[in-house]
Parts: structure tokens; C-alpha cells; sequence
């Protein structure tokens, strides 16, 4: 019988990158010659995952694993406002975590985050970050947009904003205002990001511009511009490849300005508009493709329409027959009515789509 000591470091390294890193140390250090060893080697890094609810002190969990460590931690994930808050106070994150990639804070008020943000700065390789953070009032967040841009290695980011005091219900809790074409602008090194939460196009506008390197964006809610934006505004992005919209406010017009400025490369694009006729008018989505993102293979656009009885059979019929020319053929792409009680459903996507993006 193999007992678990015996293993190599091979096959722990491979159970251990499941395990959490804070266990790990607690569970292994001292325990014998053979583990105290394998876990000062450099072949280990350790994924941290704190949390209120399994770190009875944080300030001994500090001392005694996380700074003895600082050169084996690979990840951190902080969960708890108060928590992170604290951690920040115990432990000074700096350039000798040199192996730390990837942090991620969970459930913290916006307005907390910019003290960790500040010492995230002097991290050498972050490459991911993301943010979960609650909203208590509306909030001017570009300080917080201005420091995450700051971070010299970032590639990936998360933020996500989640209303707390729902005695506001204006539609935009926040605001975001950067400077843009300024001498000496400040440029992100972020290629994937996702934005969960509310930005008007204007706010929108101002992010991209600073995002040069941009590959994949993801944005939950794109609301109308609240200041009128003028064509010359919208960046166009060298390397941006995949845009999704969960919910996009925008009328078609502002949307084709934005779709034909932004990204002559695009080859993914997927978008949940609210609903507007302009959107299933398949002869204006051809011209937009063909002349401004002629390289797009993947088209997915699902909206829906609750009184779907203003929809005579022959309106109906016109925008169907739209969508079988020889472009929508040769695409491979499928427009689909689906109803479903009161509400009709339309659907614009590739075959191979449809069950994902009909039921997500």
C-alpha cells in the first residue's frame, strides 16, 4: 500500500494545485522532513483563498503563513469587505511577491478597494484581476478605472458592481469621466475585460481609449450616451476581436456607429438589445458586416418583444424572407422567431449556437 508521503512531488503538485494553499501549509508545514522541504522548494505555488468564515485570526494568518510565503503564492482571493480591508492592514503587498498573478477581492464596498489597488501597483506579475463590489450610493468610480489602468502587467479584469441601497433606482448609479487625448496618457496592458455594470456609450468610449491592447470585452449593461458622441471619439482597437453585450440600450444607429468605428477585425459578436425593429433589418445588418467587419464568422443577437400581437403575418413574413438571401446562406447563420406565451423571441446566430445562446 502507496501512503500519501510516499507520492512524488509530481503527483502532489498536481493534487495540491486543487487544494487551497492556506490549507496546504497549515495541514503540511512541520509535519515531517520530507513535506517541510517540498514546501520551501520553488516547484510549489500556493492558490490562497481567505474568508471571514474559515480564518478565525487573519492578523496570525498573515504573520505566520501568508508572509513567510510571499515568494510561493501564485493567487490570492479575498472574500468579505472588512476582511480584505484588514488583510491590506497586516500585510504589505509588494515586489516581493513576485510570483503572485492573479487577485481576486470579493464582496467589498467600491469605495474600499483603492487602498489594495494602490499596493497592487508594485506587483510585477499580475496578470488577472478581478473585483466584486457592492454599491451603497451612486459613485464616481474613474479613480478606480484610473489605478486599475495603472497596474503594469494586467491582461485580465473583472468588475462587478452590485447595488446594495435600492432607495435609488435612477438606472445610472455611477459615473466614470477619464482623460482622453491628453499629453502623456496613461495606457492599460489589459487585453480581456469584463465590465459588470452599468456605463453609458460616452463611459464606455472613455475605457476603450484607454485599452489599446483590448482582445476580448465583455459589458453588462451599455446604456444611451448621456453627452452627444461624435464619430472621431470612438477608438478603433487594432486588436480587438470579440465583443459581448449582455443588454444593450443603444438605438441601431448609435450601436452601427459605434460597430463600424471601433473594430474593422471583429470576428465575434454577440449582443442582447433591447428590443427595436432596426435590429432585425437584415439588409442594414449586411451592409453594416460587408463594409465595416467584413472578418466577423459569428453573429449572435437575441432580443424579444412582450406584445408580439402589433405583428401582422405579413410583417412578420417580410423579415423573415430578409434573412434568406444568399448572404445569410453563405454566413450560415440562422434568424428564428420563438414565442412563448406573449413574448416573441428572435434570434440571429449560427446553427451550432443555438442551444447556448437561446437558453444563457
Amino acid at each position: 500500500m502507496t501512503h500519501f508521503e510516499d507520492l512524488s512531488n509530481e503527483i502532489l503538485l498536481e493534487i495540491f494545485d486543487y487544494v487551497n494553499g492556506y490549507d496546504i501549509y497549515k495541514s503540511f508545514h512541520n509535519l515531517n522532513s520530507r513535506f517541510q522541504q517540498f514546501l520551501t522548494s520553488s516547484s510549489i505555488l500556493f492558490k490562497i483563498k481567505l474568508c471571514s468564515e474559515t480564518i478565525s485570526n487573519l492578523e496570525e494568518c498573515c504573520e505566520t503563513v501568508i508572509i513567510p510565503n510571499q515568494h510561493h503564492i501564485l493567487s490570492l482571493d479575498i472574500k468579505d469587505g472588512i476582511f480584505v480591508n484588514n488583510f491590506f492592514k497586516y500585510c504589505i503587498i509588494d515586489s516581493s511577491f513576485h510570483n503572485l498573478q492573479s487577485v481576486i477581492l470579493r464582496d467589498i464596498l467600491i469605495e474600499l478597494v483603492v487602498v489594495p489597488l494602490f499596493h497592487l501597483k508594485s506587483l510585477p506579475n499580475l496578470l488577472s484581476l478581478t473585483l466584486i463590489c457592492h454599491l451603497l450610493f451612486p459613485k464616481d468610480i474613474s479613480d478606480i478605472y484610473r489605478l486599475i489602468f495603472s497596474l503594469p502587467t494586467l491582461k485580465y479584469n473583472k468588475i462587478s458592481l452590485e447595488e446594495l441601497n435600492y432607495e435609488y433606482d435612477d438606472i445610472n448609479e455611477i459615473n466614470i469621466s477619464l482623460p482622453v487625448g491628453i499629453p502623456n496618457q496613461q495606457f492599460s496592458t489589459i487585453e480581456y475585460f469584463v465590465i459588470n455594470h452599468e456605463c453609458t456609450l460616452d463611459e464606455l468610449i472613455f475605457i476603450l481609449c484607454h485599452t489599446p491592447q483590448l482582445r476580448h470585452f465583455i459589458c453588462g449593461n451599455l446604456l444611451k450616451a448621456d453627452q452627444n458622441v461624435e464619430d472621431e471619439q470612438i477608438p478603433t482597437l487594432s486588436y480587438l476581436k470579440h465583443i459581448r453585450i449582455d443588454c444593450c440600450y443603444l438605438d441601431f444607429n448609435d450601436f452601427e456607429r459605434f460597430i463600424k468605428k471601433v473594430s474593422p477585425q471583429l470576428q465575434r459578436l454577440h449582443i442582447k438589445p433591447n428590443f427595436s425593429k432596426a435590429y432585425l433589418d437584415a439588409d442594414r445588418w449586411e451592409r453594416l458586416i460587408t463594409n465595416y467587419i467584413p472578418h466577423l464568422d459569428t453573429l449572435i443577437c437575441n432580443c424579444y418583444q412582450h406584445n408580439f400581437i402589433i405583428y401582422e403575418d405579413r410583417s412578420l413574413h417580410l423579415i423573415i424572407n430578409q434573412f434568406s438571401s444568399p448572404f445569410w446562406v453563405n454566413k450560415g447563420w440562422i434568424f428564428e422567431i420563438f414565442i412563448d406565451c406573449r413574448i416573441i423571441h428572435f434570434s440571429i446566430h449560427s446553427s451550432k449556437y443555438i442551444i447556448i445562446d437561446f437558453f444563457n
